[in-house]
């Protein structure tokens, strides 16, 4: 089985193609769970199915099984997994990266400059900020540092073992 795309936004249309079906047989296309039938399409004289699906508007994000499932006679099933994404609407933050970068005079690009609302996907839940990417660059400095005192640590210890074995 083949999907024209495996990250999808609700309301999009999906392309499809199947095969190993018997040539005039009913194939149900589901999206699972909930196994939600988004059409219903006839095998072709060599049993394939082919055609287009609209994911429904109302589908949460997550990852899904759209699957091709005959009616009646031998079961035959072809599938492949999705995942839904939903798309939120984002505007700079005054006072943001964004904001600041506009009124220093840095580059900025020209949907930012122009004030234009900024599309992100994401897999659900609701973005906690805008902003630059955390990098984790604050963890690895954290990191550094115990991993430097650890050091310094162990090379006062080993002075002091070799101090008290002079002596």
């Amino acid at each position: 089985m083949t999907v024209s795309a495996t990250t999808v936004h609700p309301g999009d249309t999906v392309t499809f193609h199947g095969s190993g079906f018997t040539p005039g047989q009913q194939v149900d296309v589901l999206l699972r769970p909930p196994n939600t039938v988004l059409g219903t399409f006839t095998a072709d004289a060599n049993g394939n199915v082919s055609g287009q699906v609209t994911i429904p508007p109302g589908t949460k994000p997550g990852y899904y099984q759209f699957a091709l499932l005959n009616h009646g006679g031998s079961f035959r099933v072809c599938a492949a997994v999705i995942r839904v994404v939903t798309t939120q609407t984002l505007r700079a933050v005054p006072g943001g990266p964004v904001d600041a970068a506009r009124q220093s005079g840095a580059p900025v690009d020209a949907a930012h400059q122009s004030g234009a609302p900024v599309e992100a996907a994401y897999h659900g839940g609701t973005p906690t900020h805008s902003g630059l990417a955390d990098t984790g660059s604050g963890k690895a400095l954290a990191l550094g540092g115990a991993a430097a005192g650890l050091i310094a640590a162990g090379g006062g210890t080993m002075l002091a073992v070799r101090r008290r074995r002079s002596s």
